[in-house]
C-alpha cells in the first residue's frame, strides 16, 4: 500500500442549519477511508458522513471505506413493534448509496446491524487495547464483569489479557418505556476491584444497576471501561451516585482526551481490507 495522506475537508454550516462539505484535493483514483463517528448530534455526523463518501465518489475515488467507530442508530435493527422503523437497516442503504465500498465500526452495539450491509462490512474490537491499559492501573484483585449477555465477548476479552475471572448478569429492557432491570447472579465479589466492560454508556443507568449489584456483592470499588462513551445528560452523576470511581472510554467520541485510542485498530483494519 502507498503512504497514507489526509485531505482537508471545507465544511461550514448555512444560516439555516444546512451543511456545506467540500474535498479541497482529488482523490481520483485512490483508496478513501471516510473516518467519522456518530455520536451526538447522530443525525448531523450521519449527513457529514454522506456528504463526504458521495463527494468522494463523484471525485472518482477507486474504493471509499465508511470507517464508523460509533454507529449510530445500530441497536434499532428489528421492528420489535408494528410500525417502527429498522433504523440500522435505513443507515446501511444510505452509505451504500453515498458510495462506501466497505464498512468498518467499532464494537458495535448489535452485531445483527451488519446483516443490512450488502458491502464488506466489520465490527472491529477495542478491548484488547483497553485491556492493556487497564493493566497500567493499581488493581487489586481485578474481576471484569459484563451487565448483560451481549457484553459477554468484551469481558472474555479483557478477562483473558488481565489474567483474571470473569461473570456476567441479566439484562432486560422495556420495549415502551425503556426501563432497565439488571438481576445479578451469586458472584463472590469480597475485596475485589471490579471493572465493568460494556460497548457504550448513554445514560449509564445499565451501568449503574450492575455496581450498584457488586457493591452489595462485596466489591471493594468499581469501575467501568467502555469503546464509546457518551454520558448522555446527568449520566456522570448517576454512575457517581451508584458507587462508580472511575470510568474509562476510548477516543471514538470527540470530547475530553481518553486514555484509550483506537487508531491502531482502524489502520490494521485498513492495512487488512486494502
Amino acid at each position: 500500500m502507498s503512504e497514507a495522506r489526509s485531505v482537508e475537508l471545507e465544511h461550514k454550516v448555512f444560516p439555516d442549519g444546512e451543511t456545506y462539505i467540500r474535498l479541497t484535493e482529488s482523490v481520483s483514483g485512490e483508496r478513501v477511508a471516510v473516518v467519522q463517528s456518530c455520536y451526538p448530534p447522530q443525525n448531523t455526523n450521519l449527513v457529514d458522513l454522506l456528504f463526504i463518501l458521495d463527494a468522494a465518489k463523484d471525485m472518482g475515488a477507486k474504493k471509499t471505506a465508511a470507517v464508523v467507530p460509533y454507529f449510530a442508530y445500530a441497536r434499532q435493527d428489528d421492528a420489535y413493534r408494528s410500525g417502527e422503523a429498522v433504523s440500522a437497516r435505513t443507515i446501511a442503504r444510505l452509505v451504500e448509496t453515498a458510495g462506501a465500498s466497505h464498512f468498518l465500526t467499532v464494537d458495535i452495539p448489535s452485531n445483527k446491524a451488519l446483516r443490512f450491509f450488502k458491502i464488506h462490512s466489520e465490527n472491529l474490537t477495542c478491548m484488547k487495547l483497553m485491556a492493556e491499559y487497564l493493566r497500567t492501573l493499581p488493581l487489586r484483585r481485578p474481576f471484569v464483569l459484563a451487565p448483560d449477555d451481549g457484553a459477554i465477548s468484551l469481558a472474555e476479552t479483557v478477562s483473558k489479557v488481565l489474567g483474571t475471572d470473569h461473570a456476567w448478569f441479566e439484562k432486560s429492557r422495556d420495549k415502551v418505556t425503556g426501563t432497565v432491570t439488571t438481576s445479578g447472579k451469586d458472584v463472590d465479589l469480597t475485596d475485589r476491584d471490579v471493572i465493568i466492560v460494556d460497548d457504550v454508556i448513554s445514560t449509564g443507568k445499565t451501568i449503574a444497576n450492575t455496581a450498584r449489584i457488586a457493591k452489595k456483592q462485596g466489591a471493594q470499588t468499581v469501575m467501568a471501561a467502555c469503546a464509546h462513551l457518551i454520558l448522555a445528560g446527568d449520566a456522570e452523576q448517576t454512575l457517581r451516585t451508584a458507587g462508580v470511581t472511575q470510568v474509562v472510554g476510548t477516543d471514538s467520541i470527540e470530547a475530553e482526551p481518553r486514555p484509550v485510542s483506537i487508531a491502531p485498530v482502524l489502520a490494521e483494519a485498513l492495512r487488512r481490507i486494502w
